[in-house]
């Protein structure tokens, strides 16, 4: 019988005598670092030359102190930077995030994660989206694979390459050999119209030794020097090579 009392007393208490306490854990549930806007920004078609910068906003909607601890990003493309540190109640802060789309092709997303200290809300997502235009279509997009089983051949491959936009132009081929491998490189510019321009690009690979050989054969853009060489692979391997299949494989506990 006191106990029931007791427990109808503390609920006819008023709410403004209950310990500050109380009060305070009811706020420090609220979310303490609000994002204005979206956390994915759509940049559109990027030009492969082009770097981006985004810049989102931040605000402490509480009463304490929230600090921005680090900055991940998920892909080499992309980095970020906060104005400040420490952001204080009521305050804001801005992250700017960085897309360089030299290695990215098609359609990407990237983004970065941005951690904080203090609060509920420990990190959010950021991102870019898009799509990266190249600079030159035709140019493949994996390793050109030369084998043969003896060291009497040479390899011939041919690309047309077409810029994506006017004025783009290449320069010489630059050849980085790795093993015995010889490797020629030559660029013709074909026109295709008023002012329109493609370019074929022979390879003549030649192997020197047997084994697995590399290289890499660089186009200089000559009329964007900010943009990065459009890059072919080459892997050769001349002779015979030895595969190792399992007939079975066992699972043991």
């Amino acid at each position: 019988m006191r106990s029931t009392v007791l427990r109808l007393l503390i609920l006819g208490f008023p709410a403004w005598l209950l310990p500050a306490h109380g009060q305070g854990a009811f706020a420090d549930a609220q979310p303490q670092v609000r994002l204005l806007g979206t956390n994915v920004a759509v940049l559109g078609k990027v030009p492969g030359y082009t770097v981006k910068q985004v810049s989102f906003v931040f605000t402490n909607a509480s009463q304490t102190q929230v600090s921005i601890v680090s900055l991940m990003p998920t892909c080499r493309c992309v980095r970020g930077e906060a104005d400040k540190e420490g952001v204080p109640p009521g305050g804001t802060a801005t992250v700017n995030v960085r897309f360089t789309p030299f290695q990215v092709q098609g359609v990407f997303e990237r983004g970065l994660w941005v951690n904080f200290a203090g609060g509920d809300r420990q990190r959010v997502y950021l991102a870019v989206a898009g799509e990266v235009v190249p600079l030159f279509r035709g140019v493949p997009s994996d390793p050109v694979i030369l084998k043969s089983r003896d060291l009497n051949v040479v390899w011939t491959n041919r690309y047309t390459l077409t810029p994506s936009e006017a004025g783009l132009c290449l320069g010489a081929p630059v050849v980085e050999a790795h093993g015995r491998l010889r490797v020629q490189a030559s660029v013709t510019t074909n026109t295709v119209g008023a002012g329109t321009f493609s370019y074929h690009v022979t390879l003549m690979v030649a192997p020197l030794a047997l084994g697995r050989h590399q290289a890499t054969v660089k186009l200089p853009v000559t009329s964007r020097p900010e943009a990065p060489p459009v890059t072919l692979e080459v892997s050769a391997q001349a002779g015979l090579s030895l595969v190792a299949k399992p007939e079975c494989v066992r699972v043991f506990e």
